[in-house]
């Protein structure tokens, strides 16, 4: 299992993204900021690129990245999903 960064540049207007949003959704997921989001995941940081781009613009930027448990962030959105025992880092 890993948790990974998952940023988004996208073009359009969000409601041009909900299938984008549903598949993000369908992982153990928490999202600190607008256009990012943190997800638990057994699968490999290209597989979720790829399912994720079949979502999105061609010239729309998607990055995901697999997070270390050292990982910092300013904010309290999230702090408590990361530190969570049932994160499988």
């Amino acid at each position: 299992m890993a948790i990974y960064l998952v940023t988004l540049d996208l073009t359009r207007d969000d409601k041009a993204y909900r299938g984008l949003t549903d598949a993000l959704k369908r992982y153990v997921h928490c999202r600190p900021q607008a256009r990012v989001w943190l997800l638990d995941s057994e699968a490999k940081a290209s597989r979720i690129r790829d399912e994720l781009r079949q979502h999105v613009h061609p010239k729309d930027g998607i990055i995901v990245a697999q997070l270390k448990p050292q990982a910092a962030m300013m904010g309290e959105t999230c702090h408590a999903w990361l530190k969570d025992g049932a994160r499988r880092w």
